[in-house]
């Protein structure tokens, strides 16, 4: 599937004149084909509610590298979420 995500973002991204995709006046339908592609290789989140009915999946909570990102979720009605990697924070100490 990510081939087919990199290719319909390589036709969004080409010049107007030079897009086949342009030409027909169907960037707005890839564009959408995209995000759903998007939607469903990464899960479907929802905004919820309110702050605190949000349930963040994984993917927010770790990097790419499987590494803590998330480092306090404060709950309550203004909700507060915290993030950073650990080697940022060695950096900014």
């Amino acid at each position: 599937m990510d081939n087919a995500i990199a290719r319909m973002e390589e036709m969004i991204a080409a010049e107007p004149s030079t897009s086949p995709a342009a030409s027909m006046g169907i960037n707005s339908e890839i564009k959408r084909k995209v995000r759903r592609a998007r939607r469903l290789e990464r899960g479907e989140m929802s905004l919820g509610e309110d702050r605190e009915s949000i349930v963040l999946p994984d993917i927010l909570k770790n990097t790419l590298k499987n590494e803590r990102f998330l480092l306090a979720d404060i709950p309550g009605k203004n909700r507060i979420l915290i993030y950073s990697t650990d080697e940022m924070l060695n950096v900014s100490l």
